[in-house]
């Protein structure tokens, strides 16, 4: 047999190779198994110092208290403060209908007034309260015996607050305007109707004149009085007054009343 040796430096190599990793670090206190060992799976190889996995357990449950606190504390502060907002805006609320009693109240006190036509209570968040007033609007200005009333459309007397001179003068010498109850007409529709139309069919002249038995009426630039009643064809009473006061002049016939009041019965003296 021939026996030839070899000399050579090399590596062995297993044939299955594994990396073995441990899931936490720490400081290795012991190795139980050596180089060369035949192991089985379960089989202790080292063991750690549990004190670091242990301190870190403890640090991570310190930072989950601590988390679990300031969440806590998170909670309380917002429930603290939905509180206060809720207190707030229910005193805020409460304000809100204080000061709508209280327009309300002045609205009806307002409505009371005969120059009022209206008044409407509106409201807008956050806390705006506002009182729309409508005023009467005059057409005439009556004197009654000496007290000075506007009239609205609508036949409601106030009493005059400045002048304007626009407005369809009226003079009554004996008191004629019966005041009711609350804010009722001391003149029906009728009636103001007459004085808009005289008003207008007579041109420049805006006094007049009002007797309870024979209605409206006006001093003529002439001298004598002519009265019209307060119903009726008034247009037509205005053209049959024209009618006489130009047969009066035709013929120099002195007058010191013209009455229109009864179309088919109009007469002067």
């Amino acid at each position: 047999d021939l026996t030839l040796p070899i000399n050579a430096t090399g590596e062995i190599r297993p044939v299955r190779r594994v990396e073995i990793k441990a899931e936490a670090s720490g400081e290795v206190i012991e190795i139980a198994r050596q180089a060369g060992d035949r192991v089985q799976a379960g089989d202790v190889l080292i063991r750690l110092q549990r004190d670091d996995e242990q301190r870190n357990v403890n640090r991570a449950q310190g930072e989950l208290d601590s988390a679990k606190a300031r969440l806590e504390d998170m909670r309380l502060r917002l429930k603290q403060a939905r509180t206060a907002d809720l207190q707030t805006a229910q005193a805020r609320v409460d304000e809100l209908i204080e000061q709508v009693r209280l327009a309300k109240f002045r609205r009806d006190k307002l409505e009371a007034l005969p120059e009022i036509a209206s008044a409407t209570v509106s409201i807008s968040w956050p806390g705006a309260v506002v009182i729309e007033i409508e005023e009467r609007v005059p057409i005439l200005e009556w004197n009654d015996a000496g007290t000075t009333w506007w009239i609205s459309e609508d036949g409601i007397a106030f009493l005059r607050r400045s002048v304007v001179h626009d407005l369809i003068q009226v003079q009554s010498f004996e008191r004629v305007l019966d005041f009711p109850r609350g804010l009722d007409p001391v003149l029906s529709p009728e009636v103001i109707g007459t004085a808009l139309l005289l008003q207008e069919n007579l041109g420049e002249q805006n006094q007049l004149f009002y007797d309870r038995d024979r209605g409206f009426g006006f001093r003529d630039p002439r001298g004598w009085l002519a009265y019209f009643g307060t119903d009726g064809d008034i247009e037509a009473k205005v053209n049959v007054y024209f009618k006489i006061v130009e047969s009066l002049d035709r013929n120099g016939y002195p007058a010191r009343l013209v009455s229109v009041e009864n179309i088919k019965a109009a007469f002067y003296r």
